[in-house]
């Protein structure tokens, strides 16, 4: 190899490297000004709820079952720039958004499917909320509300 091309070559794959590591920086920097969101998801009914979190782009994580008169604990982040709620990739590197939660009956999940609206957590500030969800007994579909937030 001439001694320009190697030169040449190195200089690129410098720049690469470089470009690599500063990606990464900025794909796993979590923005300072942002702040923990707990969300305590009850199961206000008489029937046991199975709960998902949805992300964008159709990727979700299971919450388990709830029992009538349980709780799950969702830990997610508030961006402070536009009140967008997510949680880390489990490799730490990306923010995901999330959509929503969605609960259904356990024994009739599909044709029972409600959600729980995240709308008033990107609205203001929030550190903790809580929230329920229920069957009714009649069989439609499961409501869900967030009862109360706080800052």
């Amino acid at each position: 190899m001439h001694p320009t091309n190697h030169a040449k070559g190195f200089r690129f794959a410098l720049l690469l490297a470089a470009c690599q590591i500063l990606s990464s920086c900025v794909a796993t920097r979590q923005d300072a000004d942002d702040a923990p969101l707990t969300i305590a998801l009850k199961n206000a009914g008489n029937a046991p709820l199975r709960c998902q979190l949805i992300f964008g782009h159709w990727v979700e994580r299971g919450l388990g079952e709830i029992a009538p008169g349980a709780a799950v604990r969702i830990e997610l982040m508030r961006a402070a720039e536009d009140g967008g709620v997510y949680a880390m990739r489990p490799d730490g590197k990306k923010k995901m958004m999330v959509e929503n939660v969605i609960c259904g009956r356990v024994d009739n999940w599909q044709p029972s499917l409600g959600q729980l609206d995240f709308t008033p957590l990107r609205r203001r500030p929030a550190r903790a909320a809580e929230a329920h969800c229920a069957a009714p007994v009649d069989g439609s579909r499961v409501a869900c509300a967030i009862d109360r937030i706080s800052e």
